[in-house]
């Protein structure tokens, strides 16, 4: 009886650690930096430079640049405003509304975020993992 309660607390101590280190993660590695994200849709790599006001996404496969206004509305939620393309592919809804994003999930190496659009039925659901 008295390993069965040794073993529960020791369970309980490596719960409450690994919990309490989840916590101290907070979104502010992500408000700045290098990124990488995968797209499911073309099978894409893309590396996102980040700063306190600007986000420049480049699509590695074709080349193309995406600058966006970035503008922080809480801690782990964030607004993209385009600026501009190196190709004129962007339609004109997308350069007239902020595609809305919220960090459901995040780690010491990615986050996973919610995006959308008003106006815009789809949801995407992404991971963004820092780059090494």
């Amino acid at each position: 009886m008295r390993r069965n309660i040794s073993l529960i607390s020791a369970i309980a101590i490596i719960f409450s650690y690994s919990c309490g280190f989840a916590k101290k993660i907070n979104c502010d590695r992500f408000r700045t930096g290098l990124f990488e994200t995968h797209s499911e849709i073309d099978n894409s790599n893309s590396i996102i430079e980040r700063n306190d006001t600007i986000q420049r996404e480049t699509n590695l496969m074709t080349g193309n640049v995406t600058t966006a206004r970035i503008r922080w509305t809480s801690k782990c939620k964030y607004e993209l405003f385009y600026i501009s393309s190196s190709k004129d592919s962007i339609a004109t809804y997308i350069k007239t509304h902020a595609l809305k994003n919220v960090i459901l999930q995040k780690s010491k190496d990615y986050y996973i975020a919610k995006s959308t659009m008003e106006g815009l039925e789809m949801t995407l659901i992404d991971t963004v993992r820092i780059a090494k």
